[in-house]
């Protein structure tokens, strides 16, 4: 398929919130009538498929069908409406993956839906965040509003450039303000330290998927609001 695009949440730290705006950014372009493939590279505990009361596909009967050529990507997705969900690989389990398999399912998934979704582990350190990383279109950085995950956050794009030969402007920054407790960190601190344009999710609803769900339908993280 042509014209289609890789979208990766991601993040340094974890505990910034992008798991659920991967999901709700996935919900939304299926809400619009699009088919959409929203792969769970969560190495340590996916756990999209139990938030959407999808069943958790078995790695063991995934992984033949990856390997298979063409990949047999019917059995590789869970299906809930438009939604076509890789349901991810359990850390007991995450040994049998490499990089190649992360990186076959994107493919498979570039080929078959127009936009496909990833919700990665926080940091660099997983076989499935390398791949995604790698393949991606955007990279959709989401930042905790405090200075110590800023800092990790400048500290690994750095090496993901120099390293990865990632470019820089595939990046975009994303500073999740629905985050209770978590830090008063603001938008223009954090543009210094990145040199880079910074979006704010607002807070200023009840339910963080409500708030999520307008945010999105307003124009998503592509017309994001830069303050409060």
């Amino acid at each position: 398929m042509t014209d289609t695009k890789i979208t990766t949440f991601w993040s340094a730290a974890g505990g910034v919130g992008k798991t659920t705006l991967a999901v709700v950014q996935a919900q939304e372009l299926a809400r619009q009538g699009e088919k959409v493939a929203l792969l769970d590279f969560s190495e340590t505990r996916p756990e999209i498929c139990r938030h959407l009361g999808l069943p958790f596909l078995s790695p063991e009967e995934i992984l033949p069908a990856i390997e298979e050529k063409p990949m047999v990507t019917g059995k590789i997705f869970a299906r809930k409406g438009n939604l076509h969900v890789f349901t991810g690989v359990p850390l007991e389990q995450f040994e049998m993956f490499q990089e190649k398999h992360f990186a076959a399912i994107i493919q498979g998934a570039r080929e078959k839906f127009k936009n496909s979704i990833i919700d990665t582990n926080a940091g660099i350190f997983f076989s499935a965040t390398a791949a995604a990383l790698k393949a991606s279109d955007n990279i959709n950085v989401v930042l905790r509003p405090d200075m110590p995950c800023l800092e990790d956050t400048a500290a690994m794009i750095n090496f993901l450039s120099e390293r990865w030969g990632i470019n820089r402007n595939r990046f975009k920054f994303y500073l999740n303000r629905i985050l209770p407790g978590k830090g008063e960190l603001d938008r223009e601190t954090a543009e210094k330290i990145l040199g880079r344009e910074v979006l704010v999710v607002s807070q200023k609803r009840t339910k963080p998927e409500n708030r999520l769900l307008k945010f999105f339908r307003k124009g998503g993280l592509i017309h994001a609001h830069k303050s409060l």
